[in-house]
Parts: structure tokens; C-alpha cells; sequence
């Protein structure tokens, strides 16, 4: 726990994803078989233990509602949804916490679950 608090307390500090770019690859800090690789096509792979699970199209933006759910919008504030290739209706959203050249940090909407992911 004092691990994550440290690491969020970073990004805040650190924060500056207006800026930042998602593309590349992000290796979840929680379980290294888990990769999540932004391409500058606008897709996002998911992969587990280097099998790819699902694509997604991503999208960032500063708007409510995100996924049906109202958030708060402000000058800090920045949303990552994913949209499954093919399945339109199936979309996940997160508010990104903070992100730098080496950490990412996000929250999904809804159920308020903490990723944190490495830059590889």
C-alpha cells in the first residue's frame, strides 16, 4: 500500500499528460504478463503473457459523461476510453491519474479499480 501511495503522490507531482504521449508499450506493474501497447493509429492491444486479448480504438478527452457516467471536467482532468474493434457497445473508460516518459497511472470509471502500468 505505501508502495501505490508513494507512486500516486509521484504523478500527481509529476503529472503532465496534456503533454505526454500514451503510444508505446506499458507493462502493468501488478502482474508483468499484462502489456498494453498504444500505437499512433489510435489502437490500443492488450496483451496477456504475449498473447493479444483484444484491440480497442482509444480515444483521450476532457468531456463528461464518460461511458455513461458523469465525471468532473477541469483543466487537470483527462479520460482515456477504449472502444472494442468491432463491438461497438463494448467501451471501458478511465480518468488518468497522471502520466510521465515512465509511469501511467489510471482509475476506471465505475468501479474506481487503480492501474498502474511501466513504460517498456
Amino acid at each position: 500500500m505505501y508502495k501505490v501511495l508513494n507512486w500516486v503522490m509521484l504523478l500527481s507531482v509529476l503529472s503532465t499528460h496534456q503533454n505526454e504521449s500514451l503510444e508505446g508499450t506499458w507493462m502493468a506493474e501488478k502482474d508483468s504478463k499484462s502489456k498494453w501497447v498504444f500505437t499512433n493509429d489510435g489502437k490500443c492491444k492488450r496483451y496477456y503473457d504475449n498473447e493479444l486479448l483484444n484491440t480497442y480504438v482509444y480515444s483521450l478527452s476532457n468531456t463528461s459523461p464518460q461511458c455513461d457516467k458523469t465525471v468532473p471536467v477541469n483543466s487537470k482532468t483527462q479520460y482515456l476510453k477504449l472502444v472494442k474493434v468491432g463491438k461497438v457497445d463494448s467501451e471501458y473508460c478511465y480518468e488518468v491519474n497522471g502520466i510521465t516518459a515512465e509511469k501511467l497511472s489510471l482509475r476506471q470509471i465505475g468501479t474506481g479499480s487503480l492501474l498502474l502500468f511501466d513504460k517498456q
